[in-house]
């Protein structure tokens, strides 16, 4: 972990969010004068559970894995969070210790703001607190979906079918086909459905073999929907 330039520094980072990217400029530069920036190499921990919240990360640039994990060690993947999100704003907000860790999944530079200095400001400007309303609705919904996906499927086939559709619902291309970037590996699935990578590799290659989805390196194409609606929720 190491401070970073202040080119670096929020005004630049305007691209990765429709939220407090779009603040008014004097509010945006208030945002600016308290945040320091913060780069993590890939696998650092920028919160880990149970640590006491102390600031929250407005991550500017990369991407960060946010997991959560029980008593005996077992791990969940909730989410891969990018450009524009806000770590640690629940544990701000609610004064609590992190309820979540966040690794760098690659490099990634946060802005980072004491948690009472980030609430100071949402207590000056109304729009802000806005736009931390909406990330906290969104944030919730996306828990929901992920707790659905887990407890109510009944096989490990339709938790990965609905995962696989989910990430490819927003990205169809005027041919109206499905296809996407696979960013996450076999073992980081595994941790989002709750198996093991083994099964999920099994699952995947299943898939294939009946003509639901085709892989070529990275990329994954949905070829069968209605079929993988049909074993997922």
């Amino acid at each position: 972990m190491s401070l970073v330039p202040a080119s670096l520094h929020l005004p630049n980072c305007r691209s990765g969010s429709d939220g407090f990217y779009s603040l008014p400029p004097e509010t945006f530069s208030e945002l600016d004068a308290i945040s320091a920036p913060v780069e993590y190499r890939n696998g650092e921990t920028l919160m880990r559970q149970g640590d006491p919240s102390y600031s929250v990360k407005i991550l500017c640039d990369g991407r960060a894995k946010i997991s959560t994990a029980s008593q005996d060690g077992k791990v969940l993947l909730l989410n891969i969070a990018n450009a524009g999100a806000i770590l640690g704003l629940v544990s701000a907000v609610r004064q609590i210790r992190y309820e979540t860790t966040a690794e760098a999944y690659g490099r990634c530079v946060v802005n980072e703001i004491h948690d009472q200095d980030f609430l100071d400001f949402l207590f000056r400007h109304r729009n802000a607190s806005w736009q931390v309303m909406q990330m906290l609705a969104t944030e919730n919904h996306d828990l929901l979906v992920n707790a659905r996906r887990v407890a109510l499927s009944g096989t490990v086939a339709g938790n990965v079918a609905k995962l696989l559709l989910d990430w490819g619902a927003t990205v169809s291309d005027s041919l109206g086909k499905t296809h996407f970037n696979m960013v996450l590996t076999h073992q980081e699935i595994a941790e989002m459905v709750g198996t093991t990578r083994e099964t999920v590799t099994r699952t995947l290659a299943s898939f294939r073999q009946h003509g639901w989805i085709r892989v070529h390196g990275a990329s994954v194409e949905i070829l069968q929907q209605e079929k993988m609606k049909g074993i997922s929720i």
